[in-house]
């Protein structure tokens, strides 16, 4: 989604949600994107006020530095942790990237009881992969849930922050 900003009279845009702090975007810079019918500050703008390190509710871990490193889109770069804040597509989340809460836990539980049933996918808002799964199953008898068993194994390995990086925000379909 592409957001813009404007300062004063000076609008400039379109940046994705990850470039906005190094744009220079503050609390009161005004945002616009599509969907919206004015322009709102970004402290009023949930996605963007996250960025900030506003609204983080009592007991989150504390925030987590991570950048974009690479093309425009997930599948042609790579999520990289600790950049300094304001670097080139930097944004700030807190241990969940984009104001995630790591699924890890269910997603690695769904994995180990019914992997077979792709429920682990699911869980993660992988419709295909959780279908996927299933097929597997059925095509080999059974056998195939042995692999959301080793997924489940594996997510429950990761820590929480790496596995929001690496299956929530990155995607990653196998293993």
């Amino acid at each position: 989604m592409a957001y813009y900003l404007a300062d004063g009279q000076e609008r400039r845009g379109p940046y994705e949600l990850g470039e906005l702090v190094a744009r220079g975007l503050k609390a009161d810079t005004l945002v616009w994107t599509e969907g919206m019918t004015e322009w709102r500050k970004a402290e009023e703008i949930e996605s963007v006020a996250a960025l900030l390190g506003m609204g983080r509710a009592a007991g989150q871990p504390a925030p987590v530095e991570v950048a974009w490193r690479g093309g425009a889109s997930p599948g042609e770069g790579a999520w990289q942790g600790a950049a300094p804040m304001g670097g080139p597509l930097a944004y700030q989340s807190y241990g969940a990237g984009y104001a995630l809460e790591s699924k890890r836990i269910l997603a690695g539980i769904m994995g180990i009881l019914f992997g077979g049933w792709g429920v682990h996918r699911f869980v993660l808002g992988d419709v295909a992969g959780g279908f996927l799964r299933i097929i597997v199953t059925f095509a080999t008898c059974g056998i195939g849930s042995i692999i959301g068993l080793i997924e489940g194994i594996i997510y429950l390995t990761k820590s929480d922050a790496e596995f929001v990086r690496v299956y929530q925000i990155e995607g990653k379909r196998w293993f």
